[in-house]
């Protein structure tokens, strides 16, 4: 029976046709579920979708999901850390993942104060526009002196005259 000659159909049932109708539709699903399917085994390896290569099919190198029958994900750990970072990269910051590790490729460390460690991706929040790759605590330092330049020339002169005093 055709998809739409059966909403036709259906549509002209009585109520008390339809709920028979739906009742003996959800028997027969239940007796089909019911059936025990021919168990396939788990294979040793399995080859990620993504980068083609080849891994025990095991949880170090493969994050349970939904991904198969055996509840591992098709793809390998390494290429769901890069899927994820990418994904963060373009909603965030509009950015490809291999965009940023070319910005990461030319960086030896905080464009502010060369501390190596901690790097992020620094931005402006009106025009969304990338500035650069600074450390964690450089790029905080902004954020509380409010992203603004006359807020950061007043404290540096204030700490300036303070060196004086002391």
């Amino acid at each position: 029976m055709t998809r739409s000659y059966r909403k036709r159909w259906i549509k002209n049932m009585s109520q008390e046709q339809l709920r028979e109708y739906n009742n003996e539709r959800n028997r027969l699903s239940r007796l089909r579920r019911g059936i025990p399917r021919p168990k396939v085994e788990k294979p040793e390896h399995w080859i990620c979708n993504k980068c083609g290569k080849r891994f025990p099919f095991t949880n170090e190198y493969y994050y349970e999901g939904r991904g198969n029958k055996w509840g591992l994900s098709k793809r390998c750990k390494e290429c769901g850390r890069r899927a994820s970072r990418d994904f963060i990269l373009r909603n965030s910051m509009g950015i490809s993942l291999s965009e940023y590790e070319d910005l990461m490729n030319g960086q030896e460390g905080c464009q502010i104060c060369g501390n190596p460690e901690r790097l992020v991706l620094d931005h402006c929040h009106d025009t969304g526009k990338l500035r650069g790759i600074i450390c964690d605590r450089c790029n905080q330092g902004i954020g509380m002196l409010g992203d603004c330049a006359d807020y950061l020339e007043k404290a540096l002169s204030y700490l300036r005259a303070s060196e004086g005093r002391s």
